[in-house]
């Protein structure tokens, strides 16, 4: 009986510190540039897992499924990306301007980003000299028609 007593107290101890081990958590922080101001769009991603998401509007961002010690990626074009140790804390970063990262970056469909020689397919380009070019108040209209598929919104 004692033996039996013992083996189930084991197994119980067993389960309990797996089910901790394995504990999902919530990470919150905020992600901003140099100036202060939020990084709206940025992505925020655990390493090596499909488990991520996108900084809001006012700057501040919330990743459920988290485990402490997961790395932490924070990215966003035209920034250096970071990789943060998650030590169960909120986590608030500041990433650094890359100008240098923005020459021949292509943006796919879905918000990948590759080199512009590396893409197997034709790629329309947008740059300040056309965007100048047309010196007319209604900016959507006059410049609706530089690239297919384009959505240009301006607030």
């Amino acid at each position: 009986m004692k033996k039996m007593f013992v083996r189930i107290l084991m197994t119980v101890a067993l389960l309990a510190g797996t089910v901790s081990a394995y504990a999902q958590t919530t990470v919150k922080g905020t992600v901003k540039d140099a100036t202060g101001e939020g990084i709206i769009g940025a992505s925020v991603m655990v390493q090596g897992t499909h488990n991520g998401t996108i900084v809001n509007p006012d700057g501040t961002y919330t990743l459920t499924n988290a485990k402490v010690g997961d790395k932490l990626e924070f990215s966003c074009i035209g920034y250096s990306s970071q990789v943060i140790t998650w030590n169960g804390g909120n986590v608030d970063v500041v990433l650094e301007e890359d100008a240098e990262m923005l020459e021949g970056t292509v943006v796919t469909a879905l918000g990948i980003r590759k080199d512009e020689k590396k893409l197997g397919y034709a790629v329309s380009t947008v740059n300040s000299e056309s965007l100048m070019a047309t010196a007319s108040p209604n900016f959507n209209k006059d410049n609706s028609g530089l690239t297919n598929n384009a959505v240009m919104c301006v607030e």
